[in-house]
């Protein structure tokens, strides 16, 4: 914004804004082989969900929330609707080999009173961080 002022001639000069250092660097990353081990020491019901987030990069809200309607069987994709998006933005996730597998599991395993492609028992799947963390083994 002080450049744009500087521009258009209402600011002499732009202020020194020191920048902070920044540590919010992404961690705990695994490789396949760990997280093949992860995801089979977690409950069965989990193991597709996670395999999604793992294989999709989408959000575990996302996850969440995606719903039986988004999958397009025929077309092969998966499509974020934009009001489920953390930015808004929808997109479309085209989906064969393992996550076409874990997508059809999950619509088999589809039920009429629940609308999620991913739930536990007809209720969306809920926050399972005890049970990452504990076939974390931590």
């Amino acid at each position: 914004m002080f450049a744009l002022a500087l521009q258009a001639g209402k600011l002499s000069s732009k202020p020194y804004i020191p920048t902070l250092k920044e540590n919010n660097a992404r961690q705990g990353f695994l490789d396949h082989g760990s997280f093949l081990a992860l995801r089979d020491a977690l409950p069965e019901h989990l193991r597709d969900p996670v395999t999604f987030l793992y294989l999709s990069g989408w959000r575990v809200s996302e996850m969440r929330k995606v719903e039986t309607r988004d999958y397009d069987r025929a077309g092969a994709v998966l499509r974020l609707r934009p009001e489920i998006s953390k930015n808004e933005d929808g997109r479309i996730l085209p989906v064969d080999g393992e996550l076409l597998e874990v997508i059809e599991r999950a619509w088999q395993g589809r039920r009429p009173d629940c609308p999620y492609l991913f739930h536990f028992e007809g209720k969306p799947i809920g926050n399972f961080r005890k049970s990452w963390t504990s076939a974390r083994g931590a």
